[in-house]
């Protein structure tokens, strides 16, 4: 488990590294948010991480299953370049 706590800094940076030329493939398990989209596109293009529970298919679990949204969703909209929808 690599907890980068944000975008990864230079010790998580190393490690992904260190594992993409080792050939794992971390999987990112990360909650959807704009940030988080953005984050995901990095590490997935640099360090080829795969999505795990990160895609359009969770998140419409999520959204219909959540019994209220406790944060307001943001406007502006970043393409999560693992999944189209």
């Amino acid at each position: 488990m690599i907890c980068t706590d944000g975008m990864p800094a230079a010790a998580q940076r190393c490690l992904l590294s260190q594992l993409a030329q080792a050939e794992a493939r971390p999987l990112l398990p990360w909650r959807l948010r704009l940030a988080r989209v953005h984050i995901g596109n990095y590490v997935m293009r640099e360090y080829g991480a795969a999505s795990w529970h990160f895609d359009a298919t969770d998140y419409v679990a999520a959204v219909q299953t959540a019994s209220s949204l406790p944060l307001r969703l943001d406007r502006r909209s970043i393409e999560a370049s693992w999944d189209e929808a």
